[in-house]
């Protein structure tokens, strides 16, 4: 008696083509979701009393797309070549002992925070279109 496998064999092909389509999805989630964390920090400054002039130093920059899943990687931050971008991690981290406008902000890692579901929510959407862009 034999065993019908050509569904699993068809499983199998479709299911090795799906990293080759997840990187397209991928890099939307994550390009969606830094710029989702970077104007949500730069709300944020905009609403500080001082510093409000860096809300504009803060930028993101999707790296490391060749390609492949696993490289794939957004920075959000101060844009140091901006001149009040120089100033980010005074804003972010404060300055010791500061208990005035040179508090902690932490405003970046709030965003961070606050987008950190949406971004959960934005993979798993890329890996089922990745996995309906080859047929499952």
């Amino acid at each position: 008696m034999g065993v019908d496998s050509s569904e699993l064999d068809r499983l199998a092909v479709d299911l090795a083509r799906a990293p080759e389509t997840l990187p397209k999805y991928l890099r939307i989630a994550i390009e969606v979701s830094a710029r989702n964390v970077k104007d949500d920090a730069r709300d944020a400054v905009r609403g500080r009393r001082h510093f409000r002039q860096a809300a504009a130093a803060i930028d993101y920059e999707l790296v490391g797309y060749s390609g492949a899943a696993s490289g794939m990687d957004a920075e959000i931050g101060y844009n140091k070549g901006n001149s009040s971008g120089r100033l980010g991690n005074l804003i972010e981290y404060g300055a010791p002992r500061s208990n005035n406008s040179l508090a902690p902000g932490s405003e970046l890692q709030k965003a961070l925070v606050k987008n950190r579901s949406d971004f959960e929510s934005g993979v798993a959407t890329a890996v089922s279109d990745a996995l309906r862009a080859v047929g499952l």
